[in-house]
């Protein structure tokens, strides 16, 4: 008998799967990463796809496929409209940066945590440097969860007000923190290349950024 996994999870991504079907990227509060198919995801009688938009926090059930994971049912909790194209913009920055740095399998509650704080903060934000904010917070946590703590030792040749930023959010709970528009474009600027350098390829989303 096949067993049936129940968890919430945000939808990543999604691309074709064969001639009907869709492959799903999405990040679980139980399962961390999951990459799953949608039967028949592409006819437009589809119910599934309907309750799994990008970005969107859904109850979905899976049972192991033979070469994938399947999406046997899924339930919309909570979905952001989009306010404007800049929402899209942040959005696809979250969504790109998790597909590429996180692994399949590995559950990890806090990285869980600090993406729907940063979903949230991002389209609750009424101007961009609120979520550039939101989003750089988010990229200091993901890469100190993820073994990936940035260094502001000396030799990295940081700006002093850049290393004290790091230090702070690297240290504190996230929302806790306050930047100047100044330093927030700075301090996105070095993540952009500091992901760069340990992911070791682009991430195409944070040029509209």
């Amino acid at each position: 008998m096949e067993r049936i996994n129940k968890t919430q999870g945000i939808v990543l991504g999604k691309r074709e799967w064969g001639e009907q079907d869709l492959l799903f990227f999405v990040y679980t509060e139980k399962f961390g990463k999951v990459e799953a198919v949608v039967k028949a995801a592409k006819k437009i009688k589809s119910k599934l796809n309907g309750h799994l938009p990008i970005m969107g926090l859904s109850e979905i059930l899976f049972i192991e496929g033979r070469t994938k994971m399947k999406i046997i049912s899924a339930h919309l909790l909570n979905n952001f409209k989009l306010a404007s194209e800049e929402d899209f913009y942040f959005f696809s920055a979250l969504a790109e940066v998790m597909i590429k740095s996180t692994v399949s399998g590995e559950r990890h509650e806090q990285i869980w945590k600090t993406l729907i704080w940063a979903r949230s903060m991002i389209s609750r934000s009424n101007n961009s440097d609120e979520k550039k904010l939101a989003l750089n917070m988010f990229l200091i946590k993901l890469a100190t969860i993820s073994g990936y703590k940035i260094s502001v030792e000396k030799k990295m040749n940081l700006d002093k007000e850049i290393q004290c930023l790091i230090e702070q959010v690297q240290g504190s709970e996230v929302g806790q923190i306050k930047v100047t528009a100044k330093n927030n474009g700075r301090l996105f600027s070095f993540l952009r290349e500091y992901y760069l350098n340990i992911l070791e390829r682009p991430l195409l989303s944070f040029d509209f950024i």
